[in-house]
């Protein structure tokens, strides 16, 4: 089929891609579905405009589309309008490398800025656009960990799934499959980057008491904090912060019908924050991200002085 093909062709592929699109900044290689090559057509009518060969009817019925009469330039702001389509359709901008948007290579210029970013050579402006429009656009963990994320998050807010709720079995592949996900993120809670960490405890997922860290050796002073840790970690998926009270007495979870002693949560709490300089530094990171409460008078996390 020729490039220009007919009227009616030219019309209909042009009316179909700013249906799809929102536009008609179409790249001049680009070749739609049915292998019309829109792109090379829209040149050749452009030229016919500018040698006046171009009759009326046909240039308003493309003005209606939006037609652009000067060849389309790629820049940082064209491209930028593409990401914020994306964004409104999928949520992010996580688009994968070899994504096109209307032949637009999206996926491999997101890439580019990505790179750019990480060598300190985009500029504050362009970094604080796409930031804007996802604020984890570039994320220093996987994007195949932020995709799984965000459908978690969708899970949750789609049908208030709950760690308690007892709907695994009637679930679909897909959600079981992000319960699955969400559980092992509690598992390896204190491997992960601290914004990681933070964006599973917006959801209210918080690590998994079992999945707290133990020394292969046994040590009782280490063995002892982490058994603290573990109940701090049971008091943050009840309650959502780790403010505990002085008092504070952690049940302990019932095994083989015994119910042995409560854990004086409180107390221990206490002693962290009276006496930081005690804690290492891997014990100090372990509790920061459970949220701690350093200074409660202050109702809010205080990381320690440097010990």
């Amino acid at each position: 089929m020729p490039a220009i093909g007919t009227w009616e062709q030219a019309h209909a592929a042009a009316s179909a891609y700013r249906t799809t699109f929102g536009h008609l900044d179409v790249p001049a290689d680009y070749t739609d579905s049915d292998g019309f090559a829109l792109g090379e057509c829209l040149a050749n009518l452009r030229l016919r405009h500018l040698l006046d060969r171009l009759p009326a009817e046909h240039k308003h019925a493309l003005d209606a589309l939006g037609m652009r009469w000067t060849a389309p330039v790629q820049t940082f702001e064209t491209m930028l309008e593409h990401a914020r389509t994306w964004a409104a359709m999928h949520g992010d901008l996580l688009v994968p490398v070899k994504e096109d948007i209307g032949g637009h290579r999206l996926g491999t210029w997101l890439a580019t800025q990505r790179r750019k970013a990480n060598a300190g050579r985009l500029p504050a402006a362009h970094r604080q656009d796409l930031e804007a429009i996802d604020p984890y656009w570039n994320t220093p963990w996987p994007q195949h960990w932020q995709r799984k994320y965000n459908r978690a998050k969708t899970l949750i807010a789609a049908t208030g799934w709950r760690l308690s709720s007892p709907a695994y079995n009637h679930a679909s592949r897909e959600d079981r499959a992000s319960m699955d996900w969400i559980y092992k993120q509690r598992l390896k809670f204190f491997g992960l980057h601290e914004g990681q960490q933070d964006l599973l405890l917006k959801l209210g997922i918080p690590p998994l008491p079992d999945g707290v860290y133990y020394d292969s050796s046994y040590d009782p002073d280490r063995h002892a904090f982490y058994a603290g840790l573990g109940h701090a970690a049971a008091f943050l998926a009840r309650h959502g912060h780790l403010d505990v009270p002085r008092h504070h007495r952690e049940p302990h979870r019932d095994r083989d019908g015994e119910q042995p002693e409560a854990f004086a949560l409180g107390e221990w709490i206490h002693r962290c924050r009276k006496h930081p300089e005690a804690l290492t530094d891997e014990q100090r990171r372990a509790l920061e991200a459970l949220r701690m409460v350093w200074d409660p008078t202050l109702r809010r996390p205080k990381p320690p002085p440097a010990g």
